[in-house]
C-alpha cells in the first residue's frame, strides 16, 4: 500500500491505469483502489470524456499519509546508512544490482 500511495503522488495527473496495468493485473489494482477509497485516502470519479475510465486522485487525508510515509522512509534511510562512507554505499549498490540481475 505504501508503494501504491507514493506511486499515486508522482503520477496523479498522468494516465495512471495505463502505467499501472503494465505492473499489476487490473483486478489487483481495482481492489487496491477501492480499499484505499474506503479508508478515505483516494477519490474516484468517472472521466467526463470516456465513461470507461475512472480518474483517481489522493484526498487530503491521502496526501497527509504520503507525507508521513516520506518522513518515515527518510528517517529509515538515514539510519540505515549511518556509519557508511560514500564509497561503501556505492559498492553496496553495485552488489545489489548484481543480486537483482541474478534473480531475474
Amino acid at each position: 500500500m505504501r508503494f501504491f500511495l507514493e506511486f499515486l503522488e508522482f503520477l496523479e495527473n498522468m494516465q495512471l491505469m495505463l502505467i499501472i496495468n503494465t505492473i499489476m493485473k487490473m483486478p489487483t489494482v481495482t481492489k487496491i483502489i477501492y480499499r484505499l477509497k474506503d479508508e478515505g485516502l483516494l477519490d474516484t470519479r468517472i472521466c467526463d470524456n470516456d465513461n470507461r475510465v475512472t480518474q483517481v486522485s489522493l484526498t487530503e487525508q491521502g496526501w497527509t499519509m504520503v507525507e508521513k510515509i516520506n518522513e518515515i522512509a527518510s528517517l529509515l534511510l538515514t539510519d540505515s546508512f549511518t556509519g557508511l562512507k560514500p564509497n561503501d554505499i556505492k559498492k553496496l549498490n553495485e552488489y545489489l544490482k548484481i543480486l537483482k540481475a541474478n534473480l531475474q
